[in-house]
Order: C-alpha cells, then sequence, then structure tokens
C-alpha cells in the first residue's frame, strides 16, 4: 500500500508538472513538398502567454528575398579544415519560401510567430541528398525581422517519412551554440545573449533597409555553369579570386603562339630535340613525388592542425561554442597529431 501510494503521488506531482510547462500550439498556413510554414502560439496553465509580437507584419517580398540570398553559414566539415561558407537557401527554395513567410506574417497577430521548414530537394552541385532547414520568424517594432535557426541544410533521412527534424518541436531561441553559425552580412545583426556572447543562429535585419545581393559573375553564362554561381554570392573573397582567373586566361593566350614559332627550325633536326625531350622529364617526374612524400607529409598535417585548433579556438573565444564541445574537438585533433 505504501509503494502504491508513492507511486500515485510521484504521478500526480508529474502531470501537475506537465501542465504547468509550457508549450507551443500550430495552425498550418502553407504545407507544401517544398515548404512548410504554420503560426504558432505559447500556451502556459491553459493561458496564451502574451508575447507583443509586431504582427500582423507587412513584410516587402523582394526584401525578403534579398535577404535569404544573402544568407550563408559555415558548413559543419570546416571544424576539420579551412572554414567553407555556403549559402542557407538556393534560389529554388527562396521562391518557394519568401511568399509564404510574407503570408504568414501578414496573418499572425501579436502573440503568434512563424515556424517554417524549407526543404532542399538535392540535384544541384552543393547538395545531392535531400535536405532541409528549419527555423522561426517574428518581427519587433520597426519592422526588425527576428530569424532563428534550429538547423541548417540538415539532411532528410528516409526512416523519417514525414521529413520532419526533432529540432521542430524545439524552440530555436534557445540554442546558444552551433558549429555550423550563420555568417550574417554587414547589415544584418546577431542578436546577443545576457551575457553578450551572440546567438550563433539566431540573426535580426531592418526589413527596410536591404541592399541587393551582388550580381552574378558575367562569365558563368558565358560558360554555361549558372548553377556554380549560386554558391559565390555568399563569398565576396571567394568570387573576387576566381574572377581574376577567367579575365587573365585570354590574355595569357597570344604567349602560346610565339611558343609554337619556336619549333620551325627545330624540325630540320628532330631526332636531338626528341632526345633532349625524353631525358628532362624523366627524373624530374620522378623527384616530385619523392619530395612530396618524403618532407611535406607531416608539415602541411601540422599546419593544417593548427588552423583547425585555431579555428576552433575562435569559436569558442566569440561563444559560438560552449566548453564541452571545445575540449571534445579539441582532443579529436590532438588524437589526429
Amino acid at each position: 500500500m505504501k509503494k502504491r501510494s508513492i507511486f500515485l503521488a510521484l504521478g500526480l506531482c508529474l502531470a501537475a508538472l506537465a501542465g504547468c510547462a509550457p508549450y507551443w500550439v500550430k495552425t498550418p498556413v502553407v504545407d507544401q513538398n517544398e515548404v512548410t510554414v504554420s503560426l504558432e502560439h505559447k500556451v502556459r496553465k491553459g493561458q496564451v502567454v502574451q508575447q507583443q509580437f509586431h504582427h500582423p507584419a507587412d513584410i516587402s517580398p523582394e526584401n525578403l528575398k534579398n535577404l535569404l540570398t544573402q544568407l550563408s553559414y559555415l558548413a559543419d566539415s570546416a571544424i576539420y579544415g579551412k572554414p567553407e561558407r555556403k549559402p542557407v537557401f538556393q534560389e529554388v527554395e527562396i521562391e518557394h519560401l519568401a511568399p509564404a513567410l510574407v503570408q504568414a506574417l501578414a496573418k499572425a497577430n501579436p502573440e503568434q510567430r512563424v515556424r517554417f521548414v524549407s526543404r532542399n530537394r538535392g540535384g544541384g552541385l552543393l547538395f545531392k541528398k535531400d535536405r532541409q532547414t528549419g527555423g522561426v520568424a517574428f518581427v519587433e517594432t520597426g519592422d526588425r525581422l527576428n530569424l532563428a535557426f534550429g538547423y541548417v541544410n540538415e539532411e532528410i533521412l528516409s526512416s523519417r517519412p514525414d521529413a520532419l527534424s526533432q529540432a521542430d518541436n524545439a524552440d530555436p531561441l534557445m540554442i546558444r551554440s552551433s558549429f555550423a553559425p550563420i555568417v550574417a552580412p554587414d547589415f544584418v545583426e546577431h542578436r546577443l545573449t545576457e551575457k553578450g556572447n551572440p546567438f550563433p543562429l539566431w540573426i535580426v535585419a531592418d526589413m527596410k533597409h536591404i541592399p541587393e545581393p551582388p550580381p552574378a559573375p558575367a562569365a558563368s553564362p558565358a560558360t554555361g555553369t549558372p548553377e556554380a554561381a549560386a554558391p559565390v554570392k555568399t563569398d565576396s573573397l571567394a568570387a573576387s579570386e576566381p574572377d581574376k582567373a577567367l579575365k587573365t586566361e585570354p590574355v595569357v593566350a597570344p604567349e602560346p603562339q610565339t611558343i609554337k614559332a619556336e619549333p620551325v627550325p627545330l624540325q630540320e633536326s628532330p631526332s636531338q630535340p626528341l632526345k633532349a625531350i625524353e631525358k628532362e622529364p624523366a627524373p624530374v617526374a620522378a623527384d616530385k613525388p619523392a619530395a612530396m612524400k618524403s618532407g611535406d607529409s607531416w608539415e602541411t598535417r601540422k599546419q593544417e592542425n593548427t588552423e583547425k585548433l585555431r579555428y576552433l579556438k575562435e569559436l569558442y573565444d566569440s561563444g559560438l561554442i560552449d566548453e564541452k564541445e571545445y575540449k571534445a574537438k579539441k582532443e579529436k585533433l590532438l588524437e589526429q597529431l
């Protein structure tokens, strides 16, 4: 009897705690194969929690597209190599997500925020597998749009037929560390925690001042590879170098013509030049791999791991990852040495 009464008391306590815990109630707005958008409000003890969002909000679709186009993130693999910036959304995703967000923000009331999931069905150069990006959006006074991501380009597992992530029921506003933080452009700022550290996946943008994205490189349509221009938009530093390389190739083209003119007198005695050409490449081809195997492997690995440790320390110092994650990744890198 005593044990039964104890279990009964524990059950009543758990039920009371569950009733006191807040939860979000969703109202679907857009449910498509490419995007899912819904409104959600928080409920505690049967009462709607007052949020005081600046809703309904009138957001310019064009400004929102410009913002989504210029958002990038550091890929998760950057911890094991040099940081690599990738676009958060592909152009096809933005065409579906932007109008859905505008529609939801226009319907929301001051207690509702917008929950979204955008799906990239693969087939591009960057993502060969189906992936999805999800989070919440809401507007504050002054047309300040908040975007807080729960996950970015997460692989959609075939074992989940509904294609939803476990993070869809979590609150993105509580994420304080991430190995794939959002890289915001100059006109966007990260929301800060109480200690002054930036939230890695929570950004705020003034929708009245959203500049247009930089134009795509002019050389990409000529080469017939417009898809390759998508990642270049998110990284201005990476965009400048390929452009220079493409522009300098036509200028250097005349030089081979002057070199081709030299073999004319050599045709009179082809045997000697041919022997010289055959003998010279042989030691060069043999020496180069030997040098790479003997001396460069250790120095290269040491330099790469040094860069990885420095980058990991920068993430920890900026508050984008916590101490536990920092120590775990640091131990793995040291083991590789």
